[in-house]
């Protein structure tokens, strides 16, 4: 892997363990011991898909354009209902608490989805190769 994703990798962890050391903090001063599954579920879901979504990024960067656009949006596509699925299955299976699982994943999707848009503008936009 290229020392950009490794440093984005990183990043994201950093980024990761601050917000889930907050919920800890608040789930010990509040004492609700039961949200645990929910926010750490949350979490390692939304950790996953960004993870997977910069992986992909990485590895298909040489593609043509278009097929670099297919491939990108495809899989966007593909985490998307992926993601939905997962949603359904904590919620309806697990019986997590409904307004902590959806608070806490979208607080971590839209942090962790922020971290991409990051890498994505700053490892591109500097690689004139890429003409994407």
């Amino acid at each position: 892997m290229d020392k950009s994703f490794k440093k984005f990798v990183l990043r994201l962890f950093t980024v990761s363990v601050i917000m889930l050391l907050a919920a800890l903090i608040y789930m010990l001063a509040a004492g609700k011991n039961d949200w645990r599954g929910a926010i750490f579920t949350s979490f390692i879901i939304n950790f996953l898909n960004v993870y997977a979504g910069a992986l992909i990024l990485v590895r298909n960067r040489e593609l043509e354009p278009k097929k670099f656009i297919n491939v990108v949006l495809g899989s966007m596509v593909l985490r998307m209902f992926i993601n939905l699925l997962l949603i359904f299955l904590c919620l309806q299976v697990f019986k997590f608490d409904r307004l902590v699982f959806v608070i806490s994943f979208f607080a971590f999707y839209i942090v962790l989805l922020v971290l991409e848009i990051m890498f994505v503008t700053k490892d591109f936009a500097k690689k004139p190769e890429n003409k994407v």
